[in-house]
């Protein structure tokens, strides 16, 4: 099946999102091959113009995170590329788009309270005052774009703020230029215990969810288009994990 501009705006109209809605984007590049009557060196780039012309009055972020800090990297906010696909890659580089200073995971953000998103704390990774405590805070949507589900970062903020047993906190130092500027920083970052299989799976968040109606879906052509507001995200995960501590990671226990 092939997409079109319209055809892209008519499913994210399905999953009931809004012309001026906050939203963070994860994405693949899976969607954008099946434009229609576009040049394949620029479908990527038309796929993305076609998602701002939808949120003509909204904030879009997207996660460039590159995690120079814990690579002992030097993190320059307008030169160091995206470690997350090339989607990201592409919407920072656009006019009109601004990313943000966090070494770790920084954003690109395009629209009308692109201020907000930008100027967040650099010291901690998930916590007060972040860009995900924003989301949780302007209660943003949570956009998956031909990705799944544990694609989505937010979910690192929700078991943060709940101090799962499976993740700790370690500090990471170093680097950063940040609109001309050269600074030392430190950033402590949730990360997760190595002993066992603690990677994401939201295979019951995203049962949860589809059930009560606050998981919204439709179809870009092959791919999934999958959308969840903040707040709806953090109470059906906050639910899981008060049920089984292990609800959100590969590796299941009886609590």
């Amino acid at each position: 099946m092939m997409l079109t501009t319209p055809s892209i705006h008519d499913a994210l109209a399905i999953a009931e999102l809004r012309d001026d809605d906050i939203v963070m984007i994860h994405a693949d590049t899976g969607p954008a091959a099946q434009l229609t009557g576009v040049p394949s060196a620029e479908r990527l780039d038309r796929f993305i113009e076609s998602i701002i012309s939808f949120f003509k009055r909204g904030t879009i972020i997207v996660p460039t995170f590159s995690y120079s800090l814990m690579k002992g990297d030097t993190f320059d906010k307008e030169k160091t590329p995206s470690d997350v696909g090339l989607f990201g890659e592409k919407f920072r580089n656009l006019d009109g788009v601004e990313r943000s200073c966090h070494p770790i995971f920084s954003v690109a953000v395009y629209g009308q309270n692109k201020e907000v998103f930008i100027n967040t704390n650099l010291t901690d990774c998930f916590g007060e005052d972040t860009v995900f405590d924003k989301l949780f805070l302007h209660n943003a949507k949570i956009l998956c774009l031909g990705c799944s589900l544990d694609r989505v970062t937010f979910v690192h903020y929700v078991e943060q703020r709940l101090g799962v047993r499976y993740r700790y906190f370690k500090n990471f130092g170093g680097t950063v230029i940040c609109n001309g500027q050269k600074k030392e920083i430190v950033t402590r970052y949730f990360v997760r215990v190595l002993e066992f299989d603690t990677t994401c799976n939201l295979n019951l968040l995203k049962e949860k969810t589809a059930g009560n109606g606050s998981l919204k879906q439709a179809c870009l052509g092959r791919f999934p288009l999958i959308s969840i507001s903040a707040k709806e995200f953090f109470t059906a995960a906050s639910n899981l994990i008060d049920a089984n501590s292990y609800a959100l990671i590969g590796q299941r226990f009886c609590t």
